[in-house]
């Protein structure tokens, strides 16, 4: 069986501080996920990495889930 791997795959979604609401962000993790499994790819979680980017309003970080990896094996 031939490994698959894809390189620089980016997600990125608005959240408002003041009101947040991470549906949006769930629908893209869970679209990444279903793309992972039908096309039998590992994520690699060592070159994983969350950015934030934020305006001068207040800033908010979601925690990273305890268990991280992805896997269609």
């Amino acid at each position: 069986m031939t490994d698959t791997s894809v390189d620089d795959i980016t997600l990125a979604t608005t959240i408002d501080n003041t009101n947040p609401d991470y549906s949006h962000l769930q629908f893209l993790l869970d679209r990444l996920h279903t793309w992972i499994t039908d096309n039998k790819i590992t994520l690699n979680t060592n070159k994983t990495t969350m950015k934030h980017i934020q305006t001068p309003q207040a800033f908010f970080s979601l925690p990273m889930p305890s268990s991280t990896a992805v896997s269609s094996r």
